[in-house]
């Protein structure tokens, strides 16, 4: 074993055998972004697939939410169509060909849910601003769930 040091390189170099190991340095951190990236897109995937199938059995805690914010999604067919979509969603997210298209839709999808704290700050804010409902935390949480769409989006495009 070699242990020469580069000093001019940003990484110390050490050599095994004459070949240098900073490429597996690399290769091995690009490997465990991947994973922790694939990892997040299963974790989305499973909470939207969970969140589509209970609008898609009508046991979706968010059917009062949905009532008194946007009065049309919380009826039939819609309903079940949200939560299709949701399910969609998750499969996509699975899928590595159909994961750009899948967290596209997501970070969409979550964007408009924001649009209740415009169209009903009632029921977000009480008795007034900053203070959050269950509903205003619930709505809250997505944009956590944007920024998540947001690193697989920004990564894949790192990785063409």
């Amino acid at each position: 074993m070699n242990t020469d040091i580069d000093n001019t390189a940003s990484y110390p170099m050490v050599t095994i055998d004459s070949r240098p190991t900073i490429k597996c340095i690399h290769s091995a951190r690009w490997a465990t972004g991947h994973r922790m990236i694939y990892l997040l897109r299963l974790s989305l995937a499973a909470v939207f697939f969970w969140f589509g199938i209970l609008k898609v059995a009508g046991l979706s805690p968010v059917l009062g939410l949905l009532q008194d914010s946007f009065p049309m999604l919380a009826h039939s067919p819609y309903l079940e169509l949200l939560g299709l979509g949701e399910m969609m969603i998750a499969a996509g997210l699975v899928v590595d060909r159909f994961a750009n298209h899948a967290s596209l839709l997501m970070v969409l999808h979550l964007v408009a849910t924001l649009t209740v704290v415009l169209v009903s700050p009632a029921i977000v804010f009480a008795p007034e601003f900053p203070v959050l409902t269950m509903e205003g935390e619930f709505i809250a949480k997505n944009i956590v769930l944007i920024t998540a769409g947001l690193v697989i989006l920004s990564s894949r495009e790192r990785q063409k």
